[in-house]
């Protein structure tokens, strides 16, 4: 795999445009979270952090391993984010994740014969100023490329559509 930075911020901003629109459209206030000082830039670094830990424990519990004690009683914290979100003018923080892998000539040939393909995934995440997250889902698609507005919008739409196992 060949991170492409240059992919990656066309990702970003097709990704960030579909959440920030499809929200609105649910009525939802929406805003991007912009550090106005160092210190909120340095917070901001470690509730993503921790996020990504809890992210991927969600993902082992709920969705990998499938726990029963754990997909009846949805708990997952990153901690308090209050002085983030305050700082912010905003209730909750919401969190998006997403992995892409758009396959060369040769990739594809080999997918053909089965040898196996990428499988893009976006996680949206809403989490509460206690940390609590709120809400979570997660996606996949093989034929979805994010460098294209309506792929992401697509893959959005079918994130934030999902219903979570259990919500709060």
């Amino acid at each position: 795999r060949v991170l492409r930075p240059d992919w990656t911020e066309r990702a970003v901003a097709n990704l960030g445009a579909a959440l920030e629109k499809h929200l609105a459209r649910r009525g939802f206030d929406v805003k991007r979270f912009e550090p106005a000082t160092p210190a909120a830039t340095e917070e901001l670094r470690e509730v993503k952090l921790l996020y990504e830990a809890v992210g991927s424990a969600i993902v082992q519990a709920t969705i990998a391993n499938q726990f029963p004690w754990k997909l009846d009683r949805f708990d997952y914290t990153v901690g308090d984010v209050g002085a983030l979100a305050a700082a912010g003018g905003v209730d909750a923080l919401v969190f998006v994740h997403a992995v892409a892998n758009i396959s060369s000539g040769g990739r594809v040939a080999l997918q053909l014969l089965g040898a196996g393909g990428g499988i893009d995934w976006l996680i949206v995440s809403v989490v509460d100023r206690t940390g609590t997250v709120l809400w979570f889902a997660r996606v996949y698609s093989t034929v979805c490329d994010v460098r294209d507005p309506d792929y992401a919008a697509l893959l959005v739409e079918q994130a934030t559509n999902r219903r979570p196992r259990k919500a709060r």
